[in-house]
């Protein structure tokens, strides 16, 4: 691997705190000064010097993940001028020189390909692979937990999750009893791709005179309600022939299947509740739940408004639009665009017009809080193999992967790849802060139990014909996978109970 040495240059601003005060004595005519020492405060040390001293003696430290140019983990064996690759080396550089190891990728073109190599060398023990990177969902990071293939982490030295390069949410909301068999934060660049937005055509907004879209976020007013009063203002048959096609009329919103996740996330929804004990009970079928998801059918299922491009009476419209999950939209066919960064970062590239970035919209006025769900489908999932044999080296280096993603690529992806590639007006930078605030994972999102998740994507946007749903409406077709679900959430403390086994077993060897 071609390796050539990067330098940064760190630096410190001390603030300087004068603290002086003066006192006359009344009885005196002559008066006195009294001036204490101007005093600096110590610069906080530098994280990973007081992480670990420790060099592993040019050792080769393999890790094995998803990695594609639009769901980026790894990087070329060399800088190639490209924004979020040359980060990523920077990163490796660091890593190799500060702790003497040798990176190596396996890069894998797809979750299930990664989630099955991982698999056979646990199940060889074959302790090849240090490091996992993955999707949450569908058949990625929750198929390695329930197979028993991932080290618990807790446990380990060197990690420290209460730091803020790892999603708080996320550690929060996926710790079982405690417990926690994979994370997510500034180890993976996907992370930072991983959050859903809503994108809006600037240009056809001030022609059809909507209103100031980021005075409505501003205000508090972006709401659901206001989103869909939008969608039904912009919907237009161009060609006035009574039938709506995604390449000759304008819609609403574009949107996939998936994007149901990110709404009802956005909306408060909750498809899990932490019991007292630190396990978790599955409540998607709650009122609250319901009305949520009832809203949302209403105004970005059912409505002809919006456009579901992957929905089972849209898949074979046009082939570049389930290949280009934003092709309706770059094309000028639609006002809003629901989607994750992932396909933003690349496909709007190619738009004409001017666009701008928003938040997925709250649910009331009532809500304080804009919520930013992650696609779970991001390979932005990162833990251990149980076959990896230096489980202490491994957490350092994912430890110190996490804080210099942070330092190093957040900067090159959030700040140059999206606000200056994306966000074309200073409001929509605004957007982003607001967006990226937090980033929510949702328990049940990334393990679909029972595919209770599915079931509410289906839904939401009624896609009422496919088999899971079978023309059901929503209580009966949860009704039809909650003991599956259970047993799945079952089998899930099971492998994970064997899983902190076998660290327990190691970290004692």
């Amino acid at each position: 691997m071609k390796k050539q040495q990067i330098t940064s240059l760190l630096l410190a601003v001390l603030m300087l705190l004068p603290l002086a005060s003066c006192a006359q004595n009344p009885g005196s005519t002559a008066g006195t000064e009294d001036t204490a020492a101007e005093t600096t405060a110590a610069p906080e040390p530098y994280y990973l010097d007081v992480l670990s001293d420790k060099k592993f003696d040019g050792v080769t430290f393999t890790m094995v993940g998803e990695s594609t140019d639009q769901r980026p983990n790894f990087c070329q064996e060399e800088q190639i001028g490209q924004t979020i690759n040359d980060a990523i080396y920077d990163r490796q550089l660091k890593l190799e020189t500060r702790y003497g190891v040798n990176i190596d990728y396996a890069t894998q073109s797809s979750r299930k390909k990664c989630t099955t190599a991982v698999n056979q060398m646990v199940q060889a023990e074959d302790d090849t692979f240090d490091l996992v990177f993955n999707a949450m969902t569908g058949g990625g990071m929750n198929s390695l937990a329930t197979a028993g293939s991932l080290t618990e982490l807790t446990t380990l030295p060197h990690l420290d999750f209460t730091r803020s390069h790892w999603a708080q949410t996320f550690i929060e909301n996926m710790k079982l009893n405690g417990k926690l068999l994979f994370a997510a934060g500034g180890s993976s660049p996907s992370y930072y791709l991983s959050a859903m937005v809503m994108l809006y055509n600037v240009d056809e907004a001030n022609n059809r005179r909507l209103p100031n879209l980021y005075e409505l976020v501003s205000t508090g007013k972006w709401t659901i309600d206001k989103m869909g009063e939008l969608i039904n203002q912009s919907l237009t048959d161009v060609n006035g022939d009574g039938v709506y096609t995604s390449n000759e009329d304008f819609y609403g919103v574009v949107q996939t299947i998936e994007c149901a996740r990110g709404y009802f996330v956005a909306g408060g929804g909750k498809m899990t509740e932490k019991t007292a004990d630190g396990s978790f009970t599955l409540n998607l079928n709650s009122a609250s739940n319901t009305a949520i998801m009832d809203k949302l059918r209403a105004i970005i299922g059912t409505n002809p408004a919006a456009y579901t491009i992957d929905h089972s009476a849209h898949i074979n419209d046009n082939p570049d639009n389930t290949k280009y999950k934003l092709k309706v939209f770059t094309s000028g066919h639609a006002m809003f665009a629901a989607t994750a960064m992932m396909f933003a970062n690349q496909e709007l590239r190619d738009m004409n017009g001017t666009y701008g970035v928003l938040p997925v919209p709250k649910l009331d006025e009532n809500q304080k809080d804009y919520i930013t769900a992650s696609n779970p489908f991001a390979p932005c999932g990162n833990g251990i193999p149980r076959s990896a044999t230096d489980v202490e080296m491994s957490a350092l280096i994912m430890e110190a992967m996490a804080f210099l993603g942070e330092e190093i690529l957040r900067p090159a992806i959030y700040n140059v790849t999206l606000h200056g590639k994306l966000a074309q007006d200073k409001e929509s930078s605004a957007m982003l802060d607001i967006i990226y605030n937090d980033i929510y994972y949702d328990f049940n999102f990334c393990f679909d139990f029972g595919s209770t998740a599915t079931v509410l994507r289906y839904y939401i946007t009624a896609d009422d014909t496919v088999e899971l749903m079978n023309g059901a409406n929503f209580s009966s077709a949860y009704a039809a996978v909650q003991d599956k679900a259970n047993a799945a959430l079952k089998d899930l403390i099971t492998a994970m109970e064997r899983s902190i086994a076998t660290t327990e077993s190691k970290s004692a060897s």
